[in-house]
């Protein structure tokens, strides 16, 4: 539900499992709205978020673009597939948004979104930091 606002957007807490964690949840942070989607990350104390990485921004279709700050990195996300179809962990999601990343210190990364059901795939690789991907395996709504 919504615990706070950033920019004028309200921030919701997400809790993740990841299986090279235990599986152990650990809450993350978003801010929705209706132009656009941004990941916080964690909060390690009050207000204080640890990233600021703008998913996905209105108006979206193929080749749209804008730009964003994430950790004093400047960031480009190119909408390259609109409407399409992915499949992750055996699962074909349809009405599918491929944005990929490009920043100016080298940080490169893709993720894909499907329409009603959010984040399916991502993979961001940073400089000095390392890769992160995540697939959906299964997610449940409270």
């Amino acid at each position: 539900g919504n615990t706070d606002t950033f920019q004028k957007m309200p921030v919701y807490a997400c809790l993740w499992s990841y299986s090279n964690n235990n599986y152990t949840p650990q809450q993350w942070f978003y801010a929705l709205c209706d132009t656009q989607a941004v990941a916080l990350g964690l909060e390690p104390t009050p207000d204080n978020y640890t990233d600021s990485w703008v998913d996905l921004k209105a108006p979206l279709g193929k080749n749209v673009k804008w730009s964003f700050t994430s950790q004093g990195e400047q960031i480009t996300a190119n909408v390259t597939m609109y409407g399409g179809t992915a499949q992750v962990e055996g699962k074909t999601y349809d009405d599918v948004v491929m944005v990929q990343y490009t920043g100016v210190k080298g940080t490169t990364g893709t993720e894909w979104f499907a329409r009603g059901t959010g984040l399916i795939f991502s993979h961001i690789e940073r400089p000095n930091f390392g890769m992160v991907e995540n697939h959906l395996l299964s997610f449940e709504q409270k």
